[in-house]
């Protein structure tokens, strides 16, 4: 298409990678529904400023995903690789409770290879008078991977 400003003539284009199309657009306002975004939750959370910490070895390998502009953990993932089992945990709608913040809604994924279960869980009310501490650290062995 010929617009007047810079042309570029095409000789060859060479695929390096094939990929799928997303089964929902990746923005705020997205046209996929709740289930489908929780299903395929890192799609959605690569948008954001993501830091993962991961722990990888020859039995499992285990992910932590921290969102920088929440400052929250956001999911984590434990997998057995050479037995295809999966734990997921993802964390969404996080609400404010003495000084603390703690999410409200949360889907866990277990996959035993064989069998496929998807709980979801929310809370519609926190109440305590006592401080909620929750003190962590990343372990040293845990390589720091930034999205």
């Amino acid at each position: 298409m010929k617009t007047g400003e810079i042309e570029v003539e095409v000789g060859e284009i060479i695929i390096l990678n094939e990929s799928k199309t997303p089964p929902f657009t990746i923005e705020d306002q997205t046209d996929g529904g709740d289930d489908l975004r929780m299903k395929y939750r890192y799609l959605d959370i690569f948008d954001k400023n993501l830091i993962v910490y991961e722990y990888v070895d020859d039995e499992f390998s285990v992910s932590l995903f921290f969102d920088t502009n929440l400052n929250k953990l956001i999911a984590q993932e434990i997998k057995q690789i050479e037995l295809g089992r999966e734990l997921s945990i993802y964390y969404k709608d996080f609400k404010e409770t003495n000084n603390s913040m703690l999410h409200t809604s949360s889907k866990i994924v277990v996959n035993d290879g064989k069998n496929l279960i998807n709980l979801y869980m929310s809370t519609n009310s926190t109440d305590t008078s006592d401080e909620i501490l929750f003190p962590f650290e990343i372990p040293n062995n845990y390589r720091k991977i930034k999205f």
